[in-house]
């Protein structure tokens, strides 16, 4: 894994605690090895409310919001 280990467990792992959504966490998970094409693959299979969950989260987590990433 190219990223996985600057990447916490809790924004790609669906059994870890924490705030991602999961849209996040799977989009997140399919880019760790470096493979866009796999990434890109997972984020166009997704609805539009789970492409939005998961740029919150990414929007969140680049700002330090503190508070809850989940659905908005």
């Amino acid at each position: 894994m190219l990223l996985g280990s600057l990447v916490d467990a809790a924004m790609t792992d669906d059994d870890a605690p924490g705030l991602s959504h999961p849209a996040f966490r799977r989009a997140s998970g399919a880019g760790l090895d470096g493979a866009n094409d796999v990434l890109f693959t997972t984020v166009g299979a997704m609805s539009s409310g789970d492409r939005r969950g998961a740029a919150n989260t990414a929007i969140d987590t680049l700002a330090g919001f503190p508070g809850p990433a989940g659905p908005h």
